[in-house]
């Protein structure tokens, strides 16, 4: 990831930036569910970024039905530079958007005051699962640290919209990656973004390489400290005692002081 030029991106995206909101309460907690290997991996390498495209979401970044491209301008042709293929120009438009969300990766958060059953079930495998609580303002700035020469993160509420009849209020490229179908708003979904385009160093002005292709599934952004970051650690409820030693482990290994606790959905009922 060219960090520098992400940066400089980024900075220019934030000072006309209409549509990456913070919540009401910056200490609104925020819940990350996964596998505990991907938890070791967040204490190993950071915080991870995953390439949009790979999302099961297919609407993930495109524009809604009323603001299609091939409602916005006429049926005129033109002709690739690159390829030489002859098309609709709505249709070039339409595949750098396609192209676009390759290089743009998403870490997604759950916004709640307390656990979500849901997201367990949906984000963490059974007996083997943890949750990381932090809050808003603590995921800002612990990114924000980690990307010091960026004037803000991209670190925003997802809000959700009908994709067949509203209109996403931004014409910025990202606009639509801080808007979701409203079928997913069961996932009250705080995101960061880093946007990962391929840039070439050997030109000046740099330029995009159109025919890069990702090497990876998306980017770690180590957290110098994460004690700011992690404020509870839960393990998913009926597991084995053996995951709770190995998660207090990884935290051992990591200096990572946060309570440790067991899903509070493993509360038995009072009669």
């Amino acid at each position: 990831m060219n960090v520098t030029f992400f940066c400089k991106m980024t900075a220019l995206i934030r000072a006309q930036n209409d549509y990456c909101h913070p919540p009401k309460n910056l200490d609104v907690r925020v819940w990350r569910y996964m596998p505990v290997e991907h938890f070791e991996s967040l204490l190993e390498e950071g915080v991870f970024f995953t390439r949009s495209n790979l999302f099961d979401d297919q609407r993930e970044g495109s524009a809604t039905h009323r603001q299609a491209w091939s409602n916005r301008f006429p049926p005129l042709m033109a002709r690739s530079s690159r390829t030489g293929v002859r098309k609709p120009i709505t249709e070039f438009f339409a595949d750098h958007g396609r192209w676009n969300r390759q290089w743009v990766c998403v870490s997604c958060w759950h916004m709640n005051e307390v656990e979500s059953d849901a997201m367990w079930k949906l984000y963490a495998p059974a007996g083997k699962a943890v949750c990381v609580q932090s809050t808003f303002r603590r995921l800002d700035e612990s990114l924000h640290s980690a990307l010091p020469d960026l004037e803000s993160p991209m670190v925003g509420v997802v809000r959700y919209i009908d994709h067949a009849t509203d209109v996403i209020p931004s014409q910025a490229i990202l606009a639509a990656y801080f808007h979701k179908s409203l079928e997913y708003a069961h996932e009250r979904e705080v995101r960061a973004i880093l946007w990962d385009l391929p840039v070439d160093e050997q030109f000046v002005p740099r330029r995009i390489r159109i025919d890069a292709v990702p090497e990876n599934d998306g980017w770690p952004v180590p957290v110098a400290d994460l004690n700011h970051l992690i404020e509870h650690v839960y393990v998913v409820r009926r597991s084995s005692a053996e995951l709770a030693a190995r998660v207090g482990a990884a935290m051992d290994k990591h200096q990572v002081t946060a309570p440790l606790s067991r899903s509070s959905l493993e509360t038995p009922g009072v009669y």
